[in-house]
C-alpha cells in the first residue's frame, strides 16, 4: 500500500510539473505572440508612412508636370495675343494714314 500511495504521489507531481510547464509555455507563447503582434503594427504604420510619403510625392511631381504644362500654354496665349495685338496696332495706324490720304486727295479737290 505504501508503494502504491508513493506511485500515487508521484505521479501527481508528475501532473503538476507538467501543469506548470504547460503553463509556463502557454505564457510564453502568449508573450512572443504579443511581441510579434507590437512589431507587426510597427513595421505596417512605417510601411503606410512610407506609401503615404510615395503617394503625395508622386502627386507633387504631376502637380508640378501640370503646372509647368499650364505656364508653356499661358505663355502660347500671351505670345499670340501679344502679336494679335502688334497686327491691330498696325492696322489702325494703316488704317489713320490711309484716312490722311483720303482727307487730303477731298481737301486737294
Amino acid at each position: 500500500m505504501q508503494k502504491d500511495q508513493s506511485e500515487f504521489s508521484e505521479t501527481i507531481k508528475e501532473i503538476r510539473l507538467a501543469e506548470e510547464e504547460y503553463d509556463s509555455v502557454i505564457s510564453r507563447a502568449k508573450s512572443e505572440a504579443q511581441k510579434i503582434a507590437v512589431e507587426a503594427k510597427e513595421m505596417a504604420l512605417r510601411e503606410r508612412k512610407k506609401n503615404s510619403d510615395e503617394i503625395v510625392k508622386y502627386k507633387n511631381e504631376k502637380l508640378k508636370e501640370g503646372s509647368s504644362g499650364i505656364e508653356k500654354e499661358v505663355e502660347k496665349i500671351l505670345k499670340k495675343a501679344k502679336d494679335e495685338g502688334a497686327k491691330i496696332r498696325k492696322n489702325k495706324a494703316d488704317s489713320k494714314e490711309v484716312s490722311a490720304i483720303v482727307r487730303e486727295f477731298l481737301n486737294s479737290i
